[in-house]
């Protein structure tokens, strides 16, 4: 096959975007546990950094059960939202 040529460069460019489509997917598949796993740690950092409390991903989970005892929602009229 001629490599000069635009039909070549047309489906090597069709090949390699399908790949790394497929690549992408797989990956963003095999991560998607471990990515909430994170935002839900990130999220109780931020909680615990409001109220002036360092901690790190390893004891994030026993300090934020310690310490926050009630979570809830405000809307804005600032009551409890159900």
């Amino acid at each position: 096959m001629n490599t000069q040529s635009n039909l070549y460069t047309v489906i090597y460019a069709a090949v390699l975007v399908v790949f790394v489509a497929a690549a992408l997917a797989f990956t963003n598949q095999v991560l998607k546990d471990t990515q909430k796993q994170n935002e839900a740690i990130d999220k109780k950092i931020q909680i615990l950094r409001c109220v002036k409390v360092t901690a790190t991903a390893q004891d994030v989970e026993a300090k934020y059960d310690e310490l926050i005892q009630e979570s809830y929602l405000v809307n804005r009229d600032g009551s409890k939202a159900e």
